[in-house]
């Protein structure tokens, strides 16, 4: 109820003042211009998968130099470490950092997919049949509703991995269940790599926070 009371009131001020002001749909989402290349392109265009070179230029230049912010599949791997913004690299050290933490998450975020999908094919004490179909349909509904969103309004703030966080908490859950069962030497030691990744991850996080913040 707290949250609520708080969080309600900032989140539709600036809807609902302009819907009183100029008569504006609360859920008003400018469109581009349909030269733009986001609408030119085509539909493989937007969701292939990106080159390496692609992939590693937007974290390196700090922004999208390759013009390619139109791919969907660019866009979200992006955003998920440095969101909206295009970073000022101040030296060789931070650009490294920077791509270390980049490569980091997608490394995880590619474990953890995997493991998610091998869980739900896989008998195990922690998820029953209908937990698995519920995880799979949450994560399907989220993931299709993010693409056509991407599709109808193609912004750079549309396709951010922001709106659809919560697809992340299945596969930790997965990835916390598949290694708490496994007795394989060679799968424990890729558990153990994983987890000094994830904490390697968090560790330059913070250190790149409170570099961009000084």
């Amino acid at each position: 109820c707290i949250f609520a009371v708080i969080c309600f009131p900032l989140g539709l001020f600036w809807s609902i003042r302009n819907a009183v002001l100029f008569d504006a749909p609360i859920n008003f989402i400018p469109n581009e211009t349909t030269g733009n290349l986001r609408y030119a392109n085509s539909v493989l265009h937007r969701i292939f998968i990106p080159s390496i070179e692609e992939l590693t230029s937007c974290m390196r230049l700090g922004s999208n130099q390759l013009n390619t912010d139109y791919n969907i599949v660019f866009e979200t791997l992006r955003s998920a470490i440095v969101d909206e913004a295009i970073l000022v690299i101040p030296n060789k050290q931070f650009d490294i950092a920077l791509l270390c933490l980049y490569w980091i998450s997608n490394l995880i975020f590619l474990l953890t997919t995997v493991l998610f999908f091998i869980v739900l094919k896989k008998d195990n004490k922690f998820f029953d049949s209908p937990l698995k179909i519920f995880m799979l349909g949450v994560n399907a509904v989220l993931i299709i509703s993010y693409v056509s969103l991407c599709f109808k309004y193609p912004h750079n703030c549309t396709m951010n991995y922001r709106y659809i966080i919560p697809t992340i908490i299945f596969p930790c859950l997965a990835y916390a269940a598949f290694f708490s069962q496994i007795e394989d030497k060679r799968l424990k030691r890729l558990q153990y790599l994983s987890e000094v990744f994830i904490v390697f991850f968090a560790v330059l996080s913070v250190g790149l926070f409170l570099s961009c913040a000084n």
